[in-house]
This record gives structure tokens, C-alpha cells and sequence, in this order.
């Protein structure tokens, strides 16, 4: 993964675009967590139509609004 951060961080300056770190908000919470917020492979746990290693519900809520509240800390 950090491959794939590196070159969105790359191609986000290359572009002149802002890069938001979804990676920050998300990290300590992989499907292992107390609080996983990725679905599973075959867990329990996770949400029936979740596609495994996929955000869960709860997951696109707390990536969202740290981005929303990223956008309106922009200068």
C-alpha cells in the first residue's frame, strides 16, 4: 500500500490537485480492529452485501465527513 500511496501522492502534485489521506483517517481500523471499518473475507462480522476488503457502511461514513470537514479547513 505504500506503493499506491506514493504514486497518488505523485500524481496528485504532478496534477497541481489537493491529495486527501484517506489512509490517516482509516489507519488502525483493518478488519482485525475492534472497530474494523473495511468488510471482512467471510467474516461474520461483516455486512452481507459488503464486498470483502470494501469500506462498510459505518467505513464511507467516517472517511466522508473527515473529508468534508477537510474540504472546509481548505484556505
Amino acid at each position: 500500500m505504500d506503493a499506491v500511496d506514493t504514486a497518488q501522492r505523485a500524481a496528485a502534485q504532478i496534477l497541481n490537485v489537493d491529495f486527501f489521506d484517506t489512509g490517516a483517517v482509516t489507519r488502525g481500523n483493518g478488519t482485525c480492529s475492534a472497530d474494523p471499518l473495511v468488510n471482512e473475507f467471510l467474516s461474520p462480522h461483516g455486512e452481507c452485501f459488503g464486498l470483502t476488503w470494501h469500506p462498510t457502511e459505518y467505513g464511507d461514513t467516517v472517511v466522508s465527513t473527515a473529508l468534508q470537514q477537510w474540504i472546509v479547513n481548505q484556505p
